[in-house]
């Protein structure tokens, strides 16, 4: 699996899922997952960042990869940090010749899992051959804030490259199946999905957990990066009108750091980053978890998995009307602020009164498992 950021384990993320579904199969051998290659003195700069971005955890996070101690079970996890005399494409391809042989891996035997855009990517198929390729698409980085013209163009290309040929090819929602049907004409749309058995580890002697515990209060949480996406407004005005709720924050603001006024308001909590294992402790302390998402392009072509992530620790969602939030009864979008916070109130009133079993068809309905079991046996089966 090529996984095209170095956040591997940090977040949960869809990568993580699949990588961890894919491993607990009886039928998969190993599964090997590979973060985006990095430059040494790039990396050793993440070491600088503070608690409200997450450079400093993708810096632990790396170091722990290289030294091998992120592998469990049949799951290896590896990393090309290289310095200035390896920076091309050989030098990747001997580090991943190094990685197959090591742990008795046939390229050419093998189901290569690739979530584009991916630094190489086009050239690793043409030099490996591997003997299935499966293309993950969860963004359209066309889509992006801050995307010119000529990247945009690069970007294509790339797409165009990485999908043609696929043996299978994916997507976590609609717009982004149609955006990449050009390139493409057999593309499965698999959504984001749920754990059945979430993670749940208590951050100990940890202040900002230790507040969100104390609070007698409702708690209305949020769980991601908190981007230019997030409707700062309507915080600010949530914050105002339910005072006596504490508003919890939890992700890095490294791509938007003016949201950090935010963690001035007095019911407010940032925590900066917490680490996946923690994230569940967390979230079972919230009453309403929230999608507080502007409409634009980027939350156009996006399957927030924070929404199952929410429902899977059986606490209602309340969103903003961007498309491609995922379909439950405790799932309530609004399309203005006021009808937003009215339904944050509603959800607050209701509390206590939900009926678990509208969680639990829905975690059984959207499972990892469920979503990927028919997908991955056909694979196999071809393979």
């Amino acid at each position: 699996m090529f996984w095209k950021q170095n956040d591997s384990e940090l977040y949960g993320r869809r990568s993580d899922m699949v990588a961890k579904y894919l491993a607990g199969r009886s039928d998969v051998g190993k599964v090997l997952v590979l973060d985006a290659p990095i430059d040494e003195m790039a990396l050793e700069k993440r070491n600088e960042g503070e608690r409200f971005d997450q450079n400093h955890f993708v810096y632990e996070g790396t170091k722990a990869i290289a030294a091998r101690a992120c592998d469990h079970d049949n799951l290896y996890r590896r990393v090309f940090i290289y310095d200035k005399q390896q920076q091309g494409f050989e030098d990747y391809v001997a580090f991943l010749t190094d990685c197959f042989q090591q742990l008795h891996i046939d390229p050419q035997r093998s189901v290569f899992w690739m979530y584009p855009k991916l630094q190489w990517g086009e050239r690793l198929i043409t030099q490996f051959k591997p003997a299935k390729r499966v293309i993950d698409v969860v963004d359209d980085h066309r889509s992006w804030p801050n995307v010119d013209e000529k990247k945009r163009q690069q970007l294509h290309q790339h797409y165009q490259a990485m999908l043609s040929g696929a043996d299978k090819v994916l997507t976590n929602c609609l717009p982004v199946k149609l955006s990449m049907y050009e390139f493409h004409q057999n593309i499965a749309l698999v959504p984001n999905g749920c754990e059945r058995v979430p993670q749940v580890e208590i951050p100990e002697a940890n202040k900002h957990y230790q507040r969100v515990v104390a609070h007698d209060g409702p708690v209305l949480g949020f769980v991601g990066n908190l981007e230019a996406k997030i409707d700062e407004a309507l915080l600010r005005r949530l914050s105002a009108e339910l005072p006596e709720a504490l508003i919890v924050l939890v992700g890095s603001t490294h791509a938007n750091p003016d949201i950090r006024r935010l963690a001035e308001l007095p019911n407010v909590v940032m925590t900066g980053v917490v680490p996946y294992r923690y994230v569940g402790a967390y979230i079972k302390r919230f009453t309403v978890g929230l999608v507080p998402h502007q409409r634009m392009d980027l939350t156009e072509n996006m399957n927030p998995l924070k929404v199952y992530v929410y429902l899977t620790h059986h606490v209602p969602v309340v969103a903003t009307d961007v498309p491609n939030i995922a379909k439950c009864d405790y799932v309530w979008q609004n399309t203005t602020h006021d009808e937003f916070i009215a339904g944050v109130k509603e959800v607050i009133r209701l509390r206590g009164q939900l009926n678990a079993q509208v969680f639990d068809d829905f975690i059984q309905r959207n499972s990892w498992a469920m979503r990927l079991g028919a997908i991955t046996d056909e694979i196999l089966q071809k393979h």
